[in-house]
């Protein structure tokens, strides 16, 4: 039984220890779109260079969605729209 409960006691401090770890936050890109509708970032992924790469929807001045890649480098500095 003591054996358990020393584990269960291991356990739980660790668990709770990564728990509070803090993200910190690098930067932060917005994006204005084609048009003056919504923009929704649907998936993301980093290259192997560190650069991200965003794909999702953008609106445009006539209200239908078109699709847009993104590509922020490592400092948040857009590389490149399609």
């Amino acid at each position: 039984m003591k054996k358990i409960v020393i584990g269960f006691v291991l356990f739980v401090t660790i668990y709770s220890t990564a728990m509070k770890a803090q993200v910190t936050q690098e930067w932060v890109a917005t994006y204005s779109g084609v048009g003056a509708g919504d923009n929704v970032p649907k998936k993301s992924l980093i290259d192997k260079a560190g650069n991200i790469i965003v794909a999702g929807r953008s609106e445009n001045s006539s209200f239908n969605d078109d699709f847009i890649t993104l590509k922020y480098n490592s400092s948040g500095n857009l590389l490149w729209e399609r």
